[in-house]
């Protein structure tokens, strides 16, 4: 399932608020994050490319901040010390609590969010995260909130999120009927 949601991250076609960012450049800052989880040096490569383009002293974009942090979280999973992986978590999550404080209908930080906090065992008291983060990016498809995103790349999301379990069958089944053609078995 992880690799359902970094290939819909990879697919992603959407121009960014930020009118500096080329839907180009976030392709590649997409397709850096998906290899990042497996090459540690696409993730040197990602962290490098995001600090160039917006250094610390510049106000970032929320979306360039949404996938500072995720780079993050993907930092914590490279490290060999559950102690660095757990610092690296949290650092991840506070930036990613602050963005979406400012951007609570994003669906694409939501949805960056919700795949990294999908993954982590409930023991590390992020299930409200969870909760919410699925609840929101259901209405948001529900009520057509995507901006440009292209209804391809909203089917990823709404079958990655249909399969998490994260969602009631209730809310399965209306994602079924608003994507007829949406994957439902993993």
């Amino acid at each position: 399932m992880i690799k359902s949601f970094f290939l819909v991250l990879v697919f992603f076609s959407v121009f960014t608020a930020a009118a500096d960012i080329s839907k180009t450049k976030l392709q590649e800052i997409r397709t850096l994050y998906y290899s990042s989880v497996e090459n540690e040096e696409d993730l040197e490569r990602l962290e490098n490319m995001l600090n160039g383009m917006f250094p610390e002293n510049v106000k970032r974009p929320g979306i360039i901040t949404a996938y500072l942090a995720a780079a993050e979280a993907v930092k914590g999973k490279h490290a060999f010390w559950p102690i660095t992986k757990l610092g690296y978590l949290r650092s991840a999550m506070d930036s990613l609590e602050s963005v979406i404080k400012i951007y609570p209908d994003d669906l694409e930080i939501r949805f960056i969010r919700f795949s990294i906090l999908h993954h982590l065992p409930k023991i590390l008291g992020y299930s409200s995260e969870t909760k919410e983060d699925a609840a929101v990016i259901f209405e948001l498809i529900k009520k057509h909130k995507f901006g440009l995103l292209d209804n391809k790349i909203v089917i990823g999301i709404a079958e990655f999120i249909y399969r998490s379990g994260r969602i009631s069958d209730e809310n399965k089944n209306e994602l079924v009927s608003l994507f007829p053609g949406m994957k439902t078995d993993e």
